[in-house]
C-alpha cells in the first residue's frame, strides 16, 4: 500500500523524468529546483508524521496512567514531567510542518 507521502515522492520522480525528456535547460533547472524543494518538503512531512505518531502513543500512555490512577492523588509536578516532553515533540512537529506549508 502506498502512503500519501510515498505517492508524492513518486509523482516528484515521475515529473523529473518527464521534464528531462522535452524541456529547455532554463525551464528544466527552474522546475527541477521546485521539484527538489517538493521532495524536501515531503521528507519533512514524513518526519513530522512520525513524530506526531510518537506523540499520540505517549498521550495514550498518559491517559491510561491517569485512568489507572483515578483513585490516587497525582502530583502536578509528576503530570508536568509527563506532559512537557510530549508538548515539546508536538511543538517541534508543528513548527517543521509549518515551515513546509
Amino acid at each position: 500500500m502506498n502512503k500519501p507521502s510515498n505517492r508524492l515522492a513518486h509523482i516528484q520522480t515521475d515529473l523529473q523524468c518527464w521534464l528531462s525528456a522535452d524541456t529547455s535547460a532554463d525551464a528544466f533547472e527552474d522546475m527541477n529546483g521546485r521539484l527538489l524543494a517538493l521532495a524536501e518538503g515531503v521528507a519533512v512531512l514524513q518526519e513530522s508524521v512520525s513524530t506526531l505518531s510518537e506523540v499520540n502513543g505517549a498521550l495514550e500512555v498518559v491517559l491510561q496512567l491517569l485512568f489507572d490512577a483515578e483513585a490516587e492523588k497525582i502530583s502536578c509536578n509528576h503530570l508536568y514531567c509527563l506532559m512537557e516532553p510530549i508538548q515539546g515533540k508536538l511543538d517541534g512537529a508543528l513548527e517543521r510542518m509549518g515551515g513546509v506549508i
